[in-house]
């Protein structure tokens, strides 16, 4: 596994500790905001996010929705 030190993602407390989120939800949640407070505003792509962590652009796609609807 290749690793990168330039970056890191931030995970906000409150996304820690929120219990409805699942892992992945976390996760996800966290290299958006990284993604945001490192480069402004940004969006990246269902099939970015896919590649990078291994998951169907669906998978994606569900996730997000679930990140959407728990605000």
């Amino acid at each position: 596994m290749e690793q990168s030190t330039k970056f890191f993602n931030q995970i906000p407390v409150p996304i820690v500790e929120a219990d409805d989120l699942n892992d992945f939800e976390k996760l996800l949640f966290s290299e958006i905001y990284t993604m945001a407070n490192s480069f402004g505003s940004v969006f990246p792509s269902n099939a970015f996010l896919a590649s990078r962590y291994g998951k169907s652009k669906k998978t994606i796609s569900v996730t997000l929705k679930s990140l959407q609807e728990k605000e």
